[in-house]
């Protein structure tokens, strides 16, 4: 079985815009760690006129899209001018929301980006987040369990 990532890369050079490359690779395999390799061993190969590479982001496609988020319930009961509702966080990537009733869990404002409607773990979140893959590896929390 195989996998789709879309790496995003830039230029170390001047920057400039990054850009999105696909690959299929296997199953099982960790796609981070598999896109910093070949970035690395593109650097390590480079052409006259060719930059130096570096890696923005790497998105695994699951069935055609992107990971859904896993939520868990963090708070309930909390009431506003729109009535009651519970506040929920993705386990993996932490972008949080409300849902209210038995409505769809609506992201807070703060991670309204296109980027954050699916789950992409290995994306860094804002800086409440602080990215949260680094923390996982760590061991560590953001410290606002049960908030």
């Amino acid at each position: 079985m195989s996998q789709d990532v879309i790496i995003t890369v830039q230029s170390k050079r001047n920057g400039g815009a990054p850009w999105e490359e696909k690959y299929t690779i296997d199953d099982g395999v960790d796609a981070k760690k598999w896109a910093d390799d070949t970035i690395k061993y593109f650097n390590s190969t480079l052409r006259p006129g060719e930059s130096l590479r570096k890696v923005v982001s790497v998105k695994v496609i699951k069935d055609g899209r992107l990971g859904e988020h896993q939520w868990e319930k963090m708070m309930y009961g909390l009431q506003d001018n729109g009535g009651i509702y519970d506040t929920y966080r993705c386990k993996r990537c932490l972008v949080t929301g409300k849902r209210r009733g038995i409505s769809e869990i609506v992201i807070d404002g703060k991670f309204r980006a296109k980027r954050f409607k699916d789950c992409d773990w290995m994306q860094p979140t804002p800086k409440e987040a602080n990215n949260p893959a680094d923390r996982r590896e760590k061991g560590e929390t953001n410290g606002k369990e049960g908030v």
